[in-house]
């Protein structure tokens, strides 16, 4: 939505194509629940005048409670019903709010047509109040009140030229004070659709803004989360999913997984540091794809050490994947010529499970390190685990080397 487009056109009530469809989106609710319970108010207080007409037109009192009766309460029910029956646009309401203006002032035009009493003069200037309905109580939009107070005031001008009642003078007072209120209730019309929409506006306006904030933060949160390096969640994202981890009580299991980059240092003095980077996150990215989906997550952890945890898995589907994220590494055949006896980039890999709730996350990462130094002591390349894949006769943990395959 373009709002420095919108707001160039606004001062002819009209915004872009777009944003006037927002606009009547926005404002319908609204404006179809004032109309209904405004149009009944002023139903009923417009039925009420037939105190009045008692005083105004008393040789006329039947045909003015027809008139009230039988033709503007009905057309105005039948017109709210419309409005209410076609919720898709503003324009029901508007047009339907007009015309029950235009119908009311023209029964007043009608009974003062009719009446011959002395004081049906001043009973035209009824008028003035369906005018002020129209732009302060109603405020409908400014072309269909311009409509509707143009048919109003010309029956008006009609009556009071033709009918013989109207003196000279009432005529002169009654088309100025009528028609300078008429004038004064357009305005008011104009001024509450133009502040209307300035308003709708200014809300956009600053939609706008907090949608742009939320996507700023959102990025600067993404930004804080990910290593720079391999594209992969850092250090601090970890330890916040962690700690979501931990306190979820639907997890049954979770394992911790902590991988060292075999001779990594070698590496980076034989090759550079570029090379090494670019090591580092083709091994990152090879790793993450082995996890299986969004509720498994990796980490750089520091230098050259990754960490990944795994939810939900039983000990042997464990092993696998630490088979897998090792078997991995190693077919990406990085030459390193430094790394006996594989003469490739190899990772150890150190797991950590545990069913406990809730787990003890320091605590699994430390067992998991120590698996890791075990498995780099073994001669890397390998996988040492805190828990028996299988069931062994003493219980002890295992260590799967280079040559298991994942099954």
């Amino acid at each position: 939505m373009q709002l420095r487009g919108a707001a160039a056109t606004i001062a002819r009530l009209r915004f872009d194509d777009e944003t006037e469809r927002a606009f009547e989106i926005a404002v319908l609710p609204v404006r179809l629940r004032d109309f209904t319970w405004i149009g009944l108010l002023a139903l009923a207080l417009y039925d009420a005048f037939i105190v009045i007409d008692r005083f105004a037109w008393p040789d006329v009192i039947a045909f003015a409670a027809i008139m009230r009766f039988g033709v503007v309460t009905p057309s105005g029910l039948a017109l709210i019903a419309f409005a209410r029956a076609r919720p898709k646009s503003t324009a029901s309401c508007e047009w339907a709010g007009a015309a029950f203006v235009a119908v009311a002032g023209g029964a007043l035009d009608v009974m003062a047509a009719v009446s011959r009493a002395p004081h049906a003069v001043e009973g035209s200037i009824g008028l003035l109040v369906v005018f002020i309905f129209a732009g302060a109580v109603l405020r409908l939009r400014f072309i269909p009140a311009l409509v509707a107070t143009a048919a109003a005031y010309a029956g008006y001008v009609a009556v009071a030229l033709t009918t013989p009642t109207f003196t000279t003078g009432s005529r002169v007072v009654g088309l100025a004070y009528v028609g300078a209120s008429a004038a004064f209730s357009l305005f008011a019309n104009w001024r509450y659709e133009h502040h209307e929409r300035l308003a709708y506006l200014a809300d956009m306006h600053e939609r706008e803004l907090s949608a742009n904030l939320e996507r700023q933060n959102a990025k600067l949160v993404e930004l804080s989360e990910t290593d720079p390096l391999t594209g992969i969640a850092n250090r601090r994202a970890m330890t916040t999913r962690l700690d979501a981890l931990m306190a979820d009580r639907e997890r049954i299991s979770l394992s911790i997984f902590m991988i060292d980059i075999d001779h990594f240092k070698a590496y980076n003095d034989r090759y550079g540091h570029i090379a090494g980077d670019a090591c580092i996150r083709s091994v990152a990215t090879t790793i993450a794809l082995v996890l299986r989906g969004r509720h498994d997550t990796i980490a750089r952890y520091g230098g050259e050490e990754l960490l990944a945890a795994v939810v939900d898995a039983s000990p042997d589907t464990v092993a696998r994947i630490a088979e897998r994220m090792r078997g991995a590494v190693e077919d990406l055949a990085i030459a390193s010529v430094g790394a006996q006896p594989y003469g490739r980039v190899t990772v150890s890999i150190g797991v950590a499970r545990s069913d406990a709730e809730p787990h003890q996350i320091a605590a699994m990462i430390a067992r998991a390190d120590a698996e890791l130094y075990r498995a780099k002591a073994a001669g890397r390349n390998c996988i040492g685990l805190d828990f028996a894949r299988l069931p062994t006769v003493d219980g002890s943990a295992e260590l799967l080397g280079a040559r298991v395959d994942a099954r």
